[in-house]
């Protein structure tokens, strides 16, 4: 069985099982808290299975993407936290604890080809975000502005700012404008996220290369810049009449101690720690 095969599986049994437990219909970021993936994988999903069955049809509503799983829109909602008594995708007998609706053979299966679609394609740097703003979202009223979100989160204001607006493009996110102060809010969908769950998806997502890509980049332009910075402090000494040679052997010296303390710098997404 290919990795794609196996991943796609994978959220269509949860997507399905989630249905029937919340009146059938559900949200991409409703699954997030069962898999350790990123929202555009989800959707890619849940799309490709609605042009393949009649079952499921996508709709948008005030903004956001839903599912309509046909099958399950009799069942009765319940309770956000399930409880199950069988794997989601191979029917073995499993104690669910919190979030868990695999069992260990299939959630091993699940990681190996996650970390084989890792390998082509750059989704844990997408996912180590989306999750946490969806797990920050479950935590405020809704709608939210960005500053509050970004008070509770790893992310400075500017970057969440960007990736709330990278998640409207998968209708993850939905923005309004308050009619009173004209201020940005965001609107997310109904969801619960628990934060052992929460922890246990990040924990496994950023043990991933591709998770601290933008992180890495982040990091280098801030070298570059500190290096720019000091260079031009340096040259416009030299123009007071510094002499050149002190000044360049200044520039050596200070330029690698530089580097390599805002590389080493701990830096808020070094850590697992948000509201």
């Amino acid at each position: 069985m290919s990795h794609h095969v196996v991943i796609a599986n994978a959220v269509e049994n949860v997507g399905f099982r989630l249905a029937e437990k919340r009146g059938g219909t559900i949200a991409p970021a409703e699954l997030l808290p069962f898999l350790p993936v990123s929202l555009a994988m989800i959707t890619d999903i849940l799309n490709d299975a609605a042009a393949e069955s009649e079952a499921i049809a996508p709709e948008t509503v005030d903004g956001l993407r839903r599912y309509v799983f046909a099958p399950a829109l009799a069942a009765e909602e319940t309770p956000a936290v399930m409880a199950t008594a069988q794997c989601v995708v191979c029917d073995k007998d499993i104690q669910a604890r919190n979030a868990e609706l695999l069992c260990d053979e299939c959630a091993d299966e699940l990681k190996t080809a996650l970390l084989t679609e890792a390998e082509t394609n750059g989704w844990p740097a997408q996912a180590v975000y989306e999750h946490e703003i969806c797990y920050l979202a479950t935590r405020t009223p809704s709608p939210a502005s960005a500053e509050k979100l970004a008070s509770m989160s790893r992310l400075p204001l500017r970057r969440m700012r960007k990736k709330l607006e990278l998640m409207q493009n998968w209708l993850s996110v939905h923005q309004e404008r308050n009619s009173e102060n004209g201020a940005r809010l965001y609107t997310f969908a109904d969801a619960t996220y628990p934060r052992e769950a929460y922890l246990k998806n990040m924990q496994w997502i950023r043990s991933l290369p591709a998770s601290i890509t933008e992180d890495v980049e982040a990091r280098v332009v801030h070298i570059l810049t500190a290096l720019g910075v000091l260079f031009l402090v340096l040259l416009g000494m030299a123009f007071c009449h510094f002499p050149f040679p002190l000044l360049f052997v200044a520039f050596l010296i200070t330029s690698p101690i530089l580097a390599v303390m805002i590389w080493k710098r701990r830096s808020k997404l070094d850590s697992m720690e948000v509201e």
